[in-house]
């Protein structure tokens, strides 16, 4: 019996499975990194010869589009800082009687780039070496202010006489003249043991402790009986000098080689512990001729005594206010008692020149002083000089110029970021040494290696680096021994994706959406979510076909709402094959900031379906019917074609149910 069955066809669904490929791909410069030519490595053991201006990224690339974005954007830029103390001993400075004083320097070194903004300056051992001897030279008359002459009668046999003589040494060269006279009638003439004939002067020194201290004078002695040259120099009789009631010196009479002749005493050397400053601030003095022993002469030797130009020097520890003691101009305030001080100068500008000149000046109290004789102010100086440099950019690999930092991004994850600052000390500057880095609010440190241990990450030593905080600090000082310090402190942080959301137009019901399934012909567009504070980034979107060919790509900017969205593209059936396609996108903030600090990458897959029908090309009678008329008992072959009918062509590798009296089953693939 024949039977005449109805083939019915059923739908064909298609599988897609797209199996994941590795590799690199190498893009264009995007960014100025170099200054000259170079030769990377991107890991492959290759060598890229690199210009000027030009940097290397690589992609981890799939079978459609990139799995994973390494690259590198611009480098953190930072500040070293520290401070060198230096010792300068013994620096002199002095007034001259014609009223003019020399100052004196220090040189504080800091080094290439760096610049000094602040110095601590701190004085100590600070003496000042002057005689304060009023009318020293004795040009006029003593008067309350300065000198008073006296004399001291031991006995009744002889009479110290002193007194002022207006040309004493010289005309109009004033000098005091010393007398001893005898007041025997007849010989023999005696004279009185201890007789004085002086002049005295106490003086206000107003300093310190005494270090050092000399005086010299001119001294002139003579005796009587000149027409017989009797005598000569001779006689129990001498100049002398006592200080604060202590005798200092004496010239006998017999050790002074000519009569009515003048010497120089030349500078000679005093005991600091005959003064008491400064508890007591008076000093006195006391020169004149002394009759040294109860003696009588015959005939009478009447021994006579000049003094002039007498100066007492004495160095003391001084105050800075004391000698008017700056530095840069800048008043160095005294410790309490004499002898230290200290000073802060804090720059109006940078000083860029190494090493930095530090003038120290001053001037005498009064500043006309009197007398107006020479004097010498000497110190010793340490410095404390705060010094940086500013404005260091880190680099990416171990290479001192390779500026810029390493980023990693996987598909919509934060973004890993690597970078090394290269510290470079200035000698002297070790010592308290740390860096700082300006970082992007939005970036979160988690990692701080020392050069000597770059896979250690620090647990104390460092602040800042959360999000939101916009710095790191380093303080090398405090986790890194001296050598330590030097070379390359590695520095891993993390950043959101800048890149928020991906989304791909629906034209089938104007939508925006994550995923969706567009039919071929389908005319869309896709667009990224970068937000308002990326507005100008410019975003690269581009599309992936089932078989990972590049369909479409195209640049697309931020508007003011954050959006970065592509013009429409079309799905055309005849080369929008059906299936499995992504869409990916990357970008930076370079030109919404100016700078690359900030990095977004996304990938969406989506699909797309063409239209398809089945045709029977077989039994011949069932073509454009499907229906065929069989004997019972017979094999029945139905060969059915499926065809694209968006793209005109014929579609392998579906799966065809068919159903049947007794059950269901799937045809099989011829392939074609």
């Amino acid at each position: 019996m024949n039977r005449g069955r109805i083939l019915s066809v059923l739908a064909i669904a298609f599988i897609f499975l797209v199996p994941i490929l590795s590799g690199s791909v190498h893009l264009n410069p995007v960014r100025p990194a170099l200054t000259t030519d170079a030769s990377m490595d991107p890991g492959n053991g290759e060598e890229i010869d690199m210009r000027p201006g030009e940097l290397l990224h690589k992609f981890t690339i799939g079978e459609q589009g990139n799995l994973e974005w390494v690259g590198t954007a611009d480098p953190l830029l930072s500040g070293e800082f520290g401070n060198a103390t230096d010792f300068f001993q013994q620096k002199t400075m002095t007034y001259l009687p014609s009223n003019t004083t020399s100052n004196t320097n220090v040189s504080v070194s800091t080094g290439p780039g760096w610049e000094g903004y602040r110095v601590d300056a701190r004085v100590s051992e600070l003496t000042e070496n002057r005689t304060w001897v009023q009318n020293w030279d004795f040009s006029s008359s003593p008067s309350p202010s300065d000198w008073s002459g006296g004399t001291s009668n031991i006995g009744s046999y002889s009479t110290p006489i002193s007194s002022y003589n207006a040309s004493g040494h010289g005309t109009g060269n004033g000098a005091f003249d010393f007398e001893i006279d005898s007041g025997s009638g007849s010989a023999p003439f005696y004279y009185d043991q201890g007789d004085r004939a002086y002049v005295t002067q106490t003086m206000n020194i107003p300093r310190g402790n005494v270090i050092w201290a000399a005086f010299r004078t001119d001294y002139w002695g003579d005796t009587g009986d000149d027409d017989n040259n009797h005598y000569g120099m001779t006689g129990s009789f001498a100049i002398y000098l006592n200080i604060e009631g202590s005798q200092i010196w004496q010239k006998v009479f017999t050790d002074i080689a000519e009569e009515e002749t003048w010497y120089d005493s030349g500078l000679t050397y005093v005991s600091p512990t005959v003064f008491n400053l400064p508890s007591d601030q008076n000093v006195n003095v006391e020169i004149g001729l002394w009759s040294k022993a109860s003696v009588g002469y015959d005939p009478e030797i009447a021994p006579r005594a000049k003094v002039d130009n007498f100066e007492l020097y004495v160095k003391t520890r001084a105050s800075p206010s004391d000698v008017n003691l700056a530095m840069d101009g800048i008043s160095v305030s005294s410790d309490p008692g004499y002898g230290s001080g200290s000073v802060t100068e804090v720059a109006d500008s940078p000083w860029t020149e190494s090493p930095v000149m530090l003038n120290f000046s001053w001037n005498p109290t009064p500043i006309n002083p009197d007398p107006n004789r020479k004097i010498i102010v000497e110190f010793d100086v340490e410095t404390n000089m705060f010094a940086r440099h500013l404005d260091v950019p880190t680099v990416y690999e171990i290479s001192p110029t390779s500026y810029g930092q390493k980023y990693l991004v996987q598909n919509g994850t934060q973004v890993n970021y690597t970078t090394y600052f290269y510290a470079t000390i200035p000698t002297g500057y070790v010592n308290r040494y740390y860096f700082n880095q300006t970082i992007p609010a939005n970036r979160d440190v988690f990692f701080v290696a020392r050069p000597l241990a770059p896979s250690t990450n620090l647990t104390s030593g460092w602040t800042g680096g959360d999000v939101g905080n916009g710095y790191l600090n380093v303080s090398a000082y405090d986790v890194a021994t001296e050598a330590g310090r030097y070379g390359y402190w590695r520095i891993r942080s993390s950043a959101p994706n800048m890149i928020q959301s991906l989304e791909i137009y629906d034209p089938n019901d104007s939508t925006w959406k994550q995923t969706t399934d567009l039919r071929a012909g389908n005319s869309t567009r896709v667009r990224a979510f970068v937000g308002p504070a990326f507005q100008d980034s410019v975003v690269n979107i581009t599309v992936y076909d089932p078989d990972g060919v590049k369909k479409y790509s195209v640049n697309a900017t931020a508007d003011g709402s954050g959006y970065a969205t592509s013009p429409y593209f079309n799905l055309a059936g005849a080369n929008a094959s059906a299936g499995n396609w992504m869409v990916q996108a990357s970008t930076s903030d370079l030109e919404a900031n100016g700078e690359w600090q900030n990095t977004g990458f996304f990938r969406r897959p989506f699909t797309v379906t063409h239209s398809s029908e089945l045709a029977i090309t077989y039994p011949d009678d069932a073509v454009g019917t499907g229906i065929t008329n069989v004997t019972y008992g017979n094999l029945l072959l139905v060969i059915v074609e499926a065809s694209d009918t968006d793209s005109s062509i014929l579609v392998p590798g579906g799966d065809l149910e068919y159903s049947w009296y007794d059950g269901t089953g799937l045809f099989d693939d011829s392939g074609n």
